[in-house]
Formats: C-alpha cells, structure tokens, sequence
C-alpha cells in the first residue's frame, strides 16, 4: 500500500549546515538504488550549504506557506536569491503552494506519523503532488 518513511530532524539544527550537496545527491543515490520511492519529500530550510546545488537536484520545487505579509516577504527574498544564484529557466520548477486551514491541524498526543501520513495534512500533500 501507500506510505511513506520518515526521517527524523537533527537533534541539534546546526547540523543542518554542515550537510552539502554531495551529501544530499550520495543520499538520493541511495533512496534510488535501494527502495522503489517514486518521490522524494527534502524540507531542507535555507540553511544547507551548497543550497543552490541542492535545488538544481530537484525536478520540483513546492514552497509552502500561509498567505500572509511574512511569507510574502519571505518568498521575494528567496526568489532574489534564486534569480542571482540560477537560471530562469530553473524558477519554473517552483511552485507556491498555500497550505489550506483544515491541512495545518497537527494534534497532540496523537502518533505524529500517522497524522502526517494519514491526516489532513498528508491528504493535502498527496493532492499537490
């Protein structure tokens, strides 16, 4: 059946900085070889070194948000960086999504997993993609 597997953040986020590019496309060379995953789900932030690199990786980009003055902002200051960093060909990759109300539900003290697997929210990604 459907599922999906989970990878756990990094206890300690600094880590996340040290991670490049290599790293990341060793890590989808293994996803590939040894699992029949059609789709890879990165949440990988700003802060990946080589973050660049790491996006000219990806066939599809979706950037979600809540409609709203701070996303807005946010999204402008990452397609600047976008439009100095790559090619305009490349934005066309990326799409805005706006992630419904009912999708941005996560209860406590019910199995994490499960709800993004199973809840609103996994029925709004699975939708998107």
């Amino acid at each position: 059946g459907e599922g999906f597997s989970y990878v756990s953040p990094m206890l300690n986020p600094e880590n996340v900085r040290e991670i490049t590019e290599e790293d990341v496309r060793h890590m989808l060379e293994i996803v590939s070889e040894y699992t029949d995953y059609q789709t890879v789900i990165l949440d990988i932030g700003l802060n990946v070194c080589d973050f660049a690199e790491v996006l000219l990786r990806c066939d599809k980009i979706y950037c979600l948000g809540k409609r709203g003055y701070l996303h807005e902002a946010q999204m402008r200051q990452f397609f600047t960086y976008l439009e100095r960093t790559v090619d305009a060909a490349f934005l066309e990759r990326i799409r805005q999504v706006e992630i419904p109300g009912q999708a941005k539900v996560i209860c406590g003290g019910v199995n994490l997993l499960d709800q993004l697997d199973w809840g609103n929210f996994g029925d709004f990604v699975r939708s998107v993609m």
